[in-house]
């Protein structure tokens, strides 16, 4: 069970097991951190809620998001049609992103009470064959994930409908059949959105980019050398739609600098990045620790760096 209330240093237990840094990167809930998180002394497991969790931003009059519950409750074997004409899809990928996109979002509807998403789930199951995939976690404790596709929750942005989805396929460990392609297809066709993001956090390369800057890419590129080296996408470039007219602009320093406060090493203000040559790099292999790069800043690329190579290896900048 999560603390309630923060637990000063000298009153945490001592660490009894080691930390699985992966396992913390995609399963960690800030909502209730797990307790082999805390058995890990995860610092951050031992604040209290609202130090766990983004704080508030002062979003412009009339365009505070509103969770939009449903009465009566989906079956978790429901299909995404009822969401079909929405304006806007958002997709994140752990269980941390899920927990800062509903503070922000549905913030009486933490991730805790997002509906489940079984529709066809088994169509998947001889698709995800990662042994670290949680799909097919049967511990306890990440029992809401097995054999789900995702959680879920709708809500409105002033007059725009907005569905929230936390995937529970991720490329990184679901294995080579990339089930992911397949169910992010399935939420477009289904809801059939204006807008489709996709929304996570990332390791910047370049001296440039710093830690909280916000990555508005307008490309999208794939970085593979292990699983997906021969896929037919491996190695390619895809271009990202445009912001909205009027996107940029609206992302004040009000509503950035709240929560960059508390980041350790951010800027005041963060950097939002969103020319067109700023790019997304997605790798088939997980970037855990500290790595030097030689990228220089005007690749201005931020990236999804999660390997396993040693911390003294260096990187050029993919092309």
């Amino acid at each position: 069970m999560a603390p309630s209330d923060f637990v000063p240093p000298q009153k945490r237990p001592r660490p009894s097991r080691s930390l699985d840094v992966e396992d913390l990167v995609l399963n960690y809930d800030p909502e209730f951190p797990q307790r082999r998180f805390l058995e890990a002394g995860v610092e951050a497991a031992f604040l209290s809620s609202t130090g766990r969790l983004p704080s508030v931003v002062p979003w412009p009059e009339g365009l505070a998001p509103k969770a939009t519950p449903l009465d009566p409750e989906p079956s978790e074997s429901d299909d995404l049609s009822r969401f079909h004409g929405y304006d806007v899809v958002v997709v994140t990928w752990t269980a941390a992103e899920a927990a800062a996109l509903g503070a922000l979002f549905t913030p009486d509807y933490l991730p805790s009470r997002w509906y489940e998403y079984r529709h066809g789930a088994d169509r998947y199951v001889p698709m995800v064959t990662g042994k670290r995939a949680p799909f097919n976690d049967r511990t306890p404790d990440m029992a809401r994930y097995y054999h789900s596709l995702g959680l879920y929750f709708p809500c409105t942005i002033g007059d725009a409908r907005v569905l929230l989805f936390k995937s529970g396929l991720h490329l990184d460990y679901d294995g080579p059949a990339t089930p992911v392609r397949q169910l992010m297809a399935e939420i477009a066709k289904a809801v059939s959105p204006k807008l489709f993001i996709t929304t996570g956090t990332g390791g910047g390369i370049g001296a440039d980019v710093a830690l909280g800057d916000v990555l508005i890419a307008g490309e999208a590129r794939f970085l593979c050398t292990t699983q997906f080296k021969h896929a037919n996408f491996s190695g390619k470039s895809y271009r990202a739609a445009a912001a909205p007219n009027g996107a940029i602009e609206a992302i004040s320093p009000d509503l950035t600098r709240v929560n960059a406060s508390r980041i350790a090493g951010a800027r005041s203000v963060p950097k939002i990045w969103n020319a067109p040559t700023d790019a997304i790099v997605t790798t088939d292999f997980s970037t855990i620790r500290p790595i030097t790069t030689s990228c220089k800043a005007t690749a201005r690329a931020s990236a999804t760096w999660a390997t396993r190579w040693s911390p003294t290896r260096s990187r050029k900048c993919p092309r």
